[in-house]
């Protein structure tokens, strides 16, 4: 499968699906339903063998010599693919609007409503995303797996696991 086809239907299921798009019935306020929750993806994709996930995100203080590399978690792992999902425009400028709030001490700085949606519903949208991509891959005969999604990802201690996807972008 081309790289190509895969970034179409990656882009095409962000553009498309009803899971990019916040539900009236858990919108915290009614003007939100309907609001587009991320813009158009940025796709990459990177060779498993490169030294970066075979060696260099294995140090201490990169990532964790507990990361386990895409042959770690597929045998014959090929191509790693990574996505960047932007938050719309509309969920952007609301957190911008929000810190006009003057700061007053002891007060917590307030997230916006659309952010709070961006990052709950935005998680369950990557999630689906995510589902997906892997069922056509694998309905074409490709072996895959996604480690964030995996039963065997663990969080190794706070903000060190032994998957990176923000390391799998990078690479």
């Amino acid at each position: 499968m081309k790289k190509t086809e895969i970034s179409s239907i990656i882009s095409e299921f962000v553009k498309n699906s009803e899971f990019n798009k916040l539900p009236a019935e858990i919108a915290i306020y009614p003007e939100l339903a309907g609001m587009e929750i991320f813009d158009e993806p940025l796709i990459g994709f990177s060779s498993a063998k490169d030294s970066l996930y075979t060696e260099i995100f294995k140090k201490d203080g990169i990532v964790s010599p507990e990361y386990l590399a895409p042959s770690e978690w597929l045998e014959d792992a090929e191509t790693v693919i990574s996505f960047f999902l932007p938050f719309s425009q509309q969920i952007r400028k609301s957190n911008i609007k929000e810190k006009d709030v003057p700061y007053q001490e002891g007060l917590p700085q307030r997230a916006s409503a659309e952010w709070l949606h961006g990052r709950i519903e935005g998680q369950n949208f990557i999630n689906e995303l995510t589902a997906y991509t892997t069922g056509i891959l694998k309905n074409k005969g490709f072996d895959c797996v996604c480690p964030s999604t995996s039963d065997r990802f663990r969080i190794i201690k706070p903000f060190v696991s032994n998957w990176s996807e923000r390391h799998a972008a990078y690479a």
